[in-house]
Order: C-alpha cells, then structure tokens, then sequence
C-alpha cells in the first residue's frame, strides 16, 4: 500500500532535485557609474579686481601744482655761434681757491729716512753680517775715525761707536766679551721689564760658575741687555731674545749692557 500524500505536499522526486541542485554565486555589487560633476550652488573663490590706477603724473606734461613747462626754439647762425664762443674765451677765468699744498718739514723726513736705513741687515768691515741699528753699524764722519785709535772688531764695535749709539739712554754702558764653553751655556737667566707694556732684556739670575759671571768686567743682576753680536735686543721681547741668543754661533758673544747705577 503506498504512501498516503495529502494535496499540495512536495514529493520526494522534488525534494531530491532541490538538494541536488548545483551552487549559486551570490550577485557581485556594482557601483554606480560615475556622473558629471554638478554646478555648484556656490561660485568658486576669485580674485577682486584691482582698483584703477590713479593718473601718472610724470608722464603728463603738466599736473595740478605745477605750472605748465614752455620750450622756445630760437635759430642761430653760424655767425652768431663763433662770435658767442669768442666772447667766452676773452672772459677772464675766476680763479677759485687754490688748496694748501702739504708741507712736509726737514725733520719729518730726516726721521723717516733714518727709521728706513735702520732697518734690514748689512755687513762689518770684517764680513759678519749685523743690524743697521747695531752700534757697529753707525755713521761716523771722518774727523770721528781719525779720533778714535780702537780698531773695529768682528762685529764693527768700537768703546767710541757704543757710547754715540747709547749716549742718549744716559746711564753707563758696558761691553762685554764672553766665551761659552762646549758642555755649557753663558750660565745666565733673562727676564722681562717690571712694566708688562714694555719690552725689554734684562738679566735676572747668574750661574756662579757660568761665564757670565767670571768675565771682566763681569755680567750682574739687573743689567740691561742691548745688543748681543751686533744683534739689537733693546725693546724687544725677553724670550725672543733667549732664543735668538741660543741660535746664534758663537762661541764668542760680545755682549752692550746698560747698567744702572
């Protein structure tokens, strides 16, 4: 006996061909296609207008202020032109003030020639090469050379030459010979003027058994050092002076002080 169906229930035929039924894709969504843009209720930002210019008066003949400029043209002749330029030249010409011219003095340029020939180097009579300030470079006059009977040594040195170099410092100067030993030194210490503005040699210590101290006549404390070798050390720095006393040969030094009483 089959199987009793009640009118408008599925049969099983239909029910196996909705299982049986092959796989759907759902529908992909689509957007929307693009439209044109819409004019806008409000209107894009622009730019006000400048405001008009205000009338260019340079390049008006004439504006308000300013009276109106009249040109007149008057013709010339030929004679008339040459006898203007005769009547110019047979004016006399104004002489306006004449500028000073500078005056230069004799001592001012005696004083300027005597800084030039101190500078630079130059060379004794027995070839060793000194300073033009040196007091073995200085200018003596005939009758000076005919009066002074002490020959010029190395460095052109003379009593009489130190003393017209360094009459004007007014205390006594002394020259000294000294010879430094192979091992040793000249066994003296230099230091600087008191005053730090000014520049100056002098000696500040003494070895005992250096050369200083046992030449004659002998080096002391507180002598000032002028020139070493025809060298000039008066107003420079001390420790300038050290190593420029440490370069030089030797191993004869002669040696100017100012020795203050």
């Amino acid at each position: 006996m089959g199987e009793l169906q009640y009118p408008g229930a599925p049969s099983v035929a239909d029910d196996e061909r909705q299982y049986r039924a092959p796989f759907r894709r759902a529908p992909q969504y689509r957007w929307p296609a693009p439209q044109p843009p819409q004019p806008s209720a409000f209107a894009p930002w622009r730019r006000a207008p400048a405001p008009p210019r205000p009338p260019d008066y340079r390049r008006s003949a004439s504006y308000p202020g300013k009276p109106d400029e009249t040109y007149q043209i008057t013709v010339t002749s030929e004679a008339d032109v040459e006898k203007e330029a005769d009547g110019e030249s047979e004016k006399p010409k104004e002489e306006g003030p004449s500028e000073p011219k500078p005056v230069y003095s004799d001592s001012e340029s005696s004083d300027e020639e005597d800084e030039r020939e101190l500078q630079g180097r130059t060379y004794s009579d027995k070839g060793v090469e000194i300073d033009r300030a040196s007091a073995g470079a200085v200018k003596r006059s005939k009758e000076e050379k005919e009066a002074d009977p002490e020959e010029e040594d190395d460095f052109g040195y003379t009593t009489n030459k130190i003393r017209k170099k360094y009459a004007g410092l007014g205390d006594t100067v002394v020259s000294v010979r000294l010879e430094r030993s192979p091992r040793g030194g000249l066994g003296l210490s230099l230091a600087g003027h008191r005053d730090r503005s000014r520049m100056a040699v002098f000696v500040c210590g003494l070895h005992p058994a250096g050369a200083a101290a046992k030449a004659s006549p002998p080096v002391k404390v507180g002598d000032e050092i002028l020139e070493v070798n025809g060298i000039v050390l008066h107003g420079r720095c001390h420790l300038n002076a050290s190593a420029i006393i440490k370069g030089l040969v030797g191993p004869v030094f002669k040696i100017i002080l100012l020795r203050v009483p």
